[in-house]
């Protein structure tokens, strides 16, 4: 008996190329190809150095806003505050949710309000994330250190 047998089903799956497109199997959603852009960051040239511009103008934008705030506490402590941030296609940002913990919560209650009011009043990005040259919608996981002193 004779049998006859392809050996597709072995060999390793080439991306498609169809009229200039790449086509390929797996896309990691996961990833961005750029990040946002502040316009700070307008004139770097490559995107290693705009994503860390973009990080480091973030961070100092969102400690200068909290320090500027004055906040009254019940207790003297140290602790992390985790802020979920999305940045949306249009570039504005907003607060998906807040990690603090109850001995937080219960020490600076405006912390919460406030923290959101001013991700709120971050002013627009001039581009936001791009996958495949496409606007999407990113997030960030931003650990901000609160210490309370006497």
């Amino acid at each position: 008996m004779l049998a006859l047998q392809s050996c597709d089903w072995i060999s390793i799956k080439k991306p498609t190329v169809k009229a200039g497109y790449v086509y390929e199997d797996i896309i990691d959603y996961t990833v961005v190809d750029a990040y946002p852009l502040f316009a700070e960051c307008q004139g770097l040239a490559d995107n290693a150095a705009r994503d860390n511009c973009f990080e480091n103008t973030f961070k100092a934008k969102v400690e200068l806003s909290l320090k500027e705030e004055q906040f009254t506490a019940t207790a003297v402590f140290t602790d992390t505050v985790y802020a979920k941030i999305l940045v949306d296609t249009s570039g504005k940002f907003s607060v998906e949710a807040l990690e603090m913990t109850e001995t937080t919560a219960q020490a600076l209650p405006q912390f919460d309000s406030i923290f959101r009011a001013d991700i709120n009043n971050m002013p627009l990005l001039l581009q936001s994330a791009t996958k495949r040259g496409i606007p999407v919608n990113s997030r960030f996981k931003l650990p901000i250190v609160i210490r309370v002193k006497t």
